[in-house]
This record gives structure tokens, C-alpha cells and sequence, in this order.
């Protein structure tokens, strides 16, 4: 069994982009479609009160606040390894090398984020990615070649997107400097492996991702590792100032 951790998750209209996550801190914001998940442990009322008047300020229309009694994993966070690479939990150390990677216009293009701008941008990127697992709700893993462990070249994760149905939603972005080496496609692999093992902590049943339509190369990726493509979703994001169509994929784990 592992412990019971009771956190609170507030649901506001409107999608948030990373950049707030510091004004929420330490609870975590997950913008999914039109709405924002902003969810983690709270002390007490008055601390509820006090992120109830953030919301108000911004602005954001509260959908609901309830109290969510969520598995907080008591093991360590889980290491993967493949022929060439190591898939690690980030440190704060990682801040430098994920601001590289996060402020180029070319890993932006296809994101929902904007570009990072500052350190302090990356630590709280970091924190977000460190606290799915710490909360529950999650994985990112960092990407790194096994010779070199400390240098991060990309990540890739899931997060719960429906509670009680087993339904993640992954999400991945790697440097430049190793695209089109196959290095994605052997990572997400190792995260599919490790999602649809009965002994992962967070059990997966289907595994979604949603991709640009114009993203061409990482379709490739997701029909390669075999995804099905479950049709489009017109307009369904809101990102770079425009609404977005975006292209549902699917993988389901055997019975």
C-alpha cells in the first residue's frame, strides 16, 4: 500500500501557461483543452483562501475545488536504460541545460508553452516535472546519453488526464542537436515498456498523445512505435495566440 496523500485540485476556465507556475507555487498547473488543472497539497483553509483570491486577480473562472486522496509513491523514482540512452528523475542542476533547450523557437514550434526566458523559468519547470511523480499524477523522465548522465538532451513523460480510467497523456521534446537519430523514438519506447508494465506505480491502460498536424516528425514517431491516429480535434487548443487543431493518437496496453 502506499500512503494516502490528500491534495486539492481547482479546475478554472482558461488555459495558463508555464511561466505562472511560480505564482502557484508549490502546487502544480496542467492546462488541458480550454481548462486549467491547478492541483497539490494545500495546509489549511487559509492557504486554500489565499490561492481562491490568486484565481479571482487573474481573472480565471473557478469550475470547481475538490479534494483528491491520491497514491503518493513511497519508491524510488524509477531509472530506465536503453542500448544508448539513461532516462533519469531531473535535479535542480538540470535548470541551465533545460532553459537551452526550452527558449529555442525550433522545440517551441510545435509546444503549448512559450519559449523559457530566465533560470528561474527552468527551476520552476523543473519543479513541476519533479512533483508528478512526488504528487501521483505522473512521470517526466530526463533524457540523457548513458556516457554522459548529467547532460540532459530532451525528456519525455505521461500525466493522468482521467481519474479512474487509466488514461495518460505524453508529452516529449529533445535538443536539436540530436534530432533525427532515432534517440526519441528508443527513449519513448523505454517509457512504453515501463508504462504498461503491471509493476509501474501508476497503472496505464491507454496511452494518448496529441500532436500538431504540421508536426510531421513526430507522427513518425508515434506510427512508428505504433499509435493509432483517432482523427482531429478542430480548434481544440488555444496556443501562440490562435486556436489550434490538434491530431489525437492513441496506444492501447494488451489485456
Amino acid at each position: 500500500m502506499y500512503p494516502i496523500e490528500t491534495i486539492y485540485e481547482l479546475r478554472v476556465k482558461g488555459v495558463l501557461e508555464a511561466r505562472w507556475s511560480a505564482w502557484f507555487a508549490p502546487l502544480e498547473i496542467f492546462s488541458q483543452a480550454d481548462e486549467t488543472l491547478i492541483a497539490g497539497p494545500i495546509r489549511d483553509q487559509s492557504e486554500l483562501f489565499g490561492t481562491l483570491l490568486k484565481i479571482r486577480d487573474m481573472g480565471l473562472p473557478l469550475v470547481s475545488v475538490t479534494q483528491a486522496r491520491r497514491p503518493a509513491f513511497n519508491s524510488p523514482f524509477p531509472q530506465l536504460t536503453t542500448e544508448r540512452l539513461l532516462l533519469r528523475e531531473f535535479n535542480p542542476g538540470d535548470a541551465p541545460v533545460v532553459l537551452d533547450i526550452l527558449r529555442r523557437l525550433e522545440v517551441n514550434q510545435w509546444l503549448e508553452t512559450d519559449p523559457l526566458e530566465s533560470i528561474e523559468e527552468a527551476q520552476v519547470s523543473i519543479r513541476a516535472r519533479m512533483g508528478l511523480f512526488r504528487d501521483g499524477m505522473g512521470l517526466r523522465w530526463a533524457i540523457t546519453l548513458r556516457e554522459q548522465p548529467e547532460q540532459v538532451i530532451g525528456s519525455c513523460g505521461f500525466f493522468s488526464v482521467r481519474r479512474d480510467t487509466q488514461t495518460v497523456e505524453c508529452g516529449y521534446e529533445l535538443h536539436p542537436a540530436h534530432w533525427g537519430k532515432g534517440i526519441m523514438s528508443e527513449a519513448l519506447q523505454a517509457m512504453i515498456n515501463f508504462s504498461f508494465d503491471p509493476h509501474n506505480p501508476l497503472p496505464v491502460h491507454r496511452m494518448e498523445a496529441l500532436v500538431a498536424p504540421g508536426n510531421i516528425a513526430s507522427i513518425r514517431v508515434l506510427e512508428k512505435l505504433g499509435f493509432t491516429r483517432e482523427g482531429t480535434r478542430s480548434e481544440f487548443g488555444f496556443w501562440k495566440g490562435c486556436y489550434q487543431d490538434v491530431l489525437l493518437y492513441a496506444l492501447l496496453g494488451k489485456n
